[in-house]
Formats: C-alpha cells, structure tokens, sequence
C-alpha cells in the first residue's frame, strides 16, 4: 500500500452503463436507452460497495464533501502502478447485435492531465471489447465507450477504468 495523496488521482462521478435498443452500430432509429446497469453508479453508498479492484490495489475515497457532478458523493481514486483499475462486472448474456455504452463523468483530482483508458469487456466466449483512451483535466468531462458485441457466449460485461497516469 501507499498512503493517500502520494499519487496524482483521477475524480469519477455519475458511472453509466446502458444499451441501446436494436442492432449493433449505437441502436438508431429513436431508440430508447435503457436504465444504468450498475450498482453504486453514483458513488451514493458509502465505501466502494459493488466495485472492484482486480488488477492490484489501489486507493479509493467516495467523498461526500461537494464538487459532485451531481448527487452528493463522487469516487476519488488513485495509485502508484500505471495500469491498474476499478472495474464491475453486470451478468448480461450479451449477443450479437446488442449495443452498449459505459460512460464517466471524470476529472483530475489536480489541475495537471490525468490519463487513462476506459474499456467495456464482454466476458465468456468469445471475448471482445471497446476501449477509449481519455485525458481529462480539472473540469468534469464525460468519456464514453460503445461495445457493439459482434462475438458469442458472453455471460458478462465488464465496465472498467484503467489510470495510467500515476
């Protein structure tokens, strides 16, 4: 472990995972989104209930002291190890055709960049995944990720944020 503040961090609210109605591609055709698949998307709950850390340990805060993006907490989280992430994984038989996106509303915990990788994995079968590199600052920026699922056998779908700046 390292102690609190010794990494740059990056700041998370308002964590969204959905799908879009009909084909692969984002749905089209007035689709209507469908609700947020994950648990303590917000941040709401106290702690970090629901997430997970599977890529080695790192720091994490949900702080309910002001500055959410909206709601009254957001996750403050950080490390040492460029790479490692937070990730939740939601049992949805994904199939080919289907259409998701998972979004966060993120920020820099300074003023200077943070970078990072944003990826959506369908699990079991035949893995596939969608990735978004992002750089955010200290201003709330949404970055999201689609996974139009081309592949068989998923059993799950895994939102994760990868920190890369440490």
């Amino acid at each position: 472990p390292f102690s609190w503040g010794s990494a740059h961090g990056l700041v998370v609210h308002s964590w969204r995972f959905g799908s879009m109605g009909g084909g692969g591609g984002g749905g089209g055709g007035g689709s209507a989104v469908h609700p947020n698949f994950l648990a303590n998307a917000s941040w709401e709950d106290p702690g970090v209930a629901s997430w997970g850390f599977v890529d080695g340990p790192i720091n994490y805060y949900a702080d309910p002291n002001g500055g959410a993006k909206e709601g009254g907490r957001f996750a403050r989280v950080e490390t040492d190890v460029q790479g490692r992430s937070v990730s939740q994984d939601v049992g949805i038989a994904a199939t080919p055709g289907q259409s998701y996106t998972f979004s966060v509303w993120a920020r820099s915990s300074t003023t200077a960049p943070f970078s990072g990788q944003l990826t959506l994995w369908g699990l079991g079968g035949n893995q596939e995944s969608g990735a978004t590199p992002f750089t955010v600052g200290p201003d709330w920026t949404l970055v999201s990720v689609p996974l139009n699922v081309t592949q068989s056998g998923h059993n799950a779908l895994r939102a994760q944020v990868y920190m890369f700046t440490t």
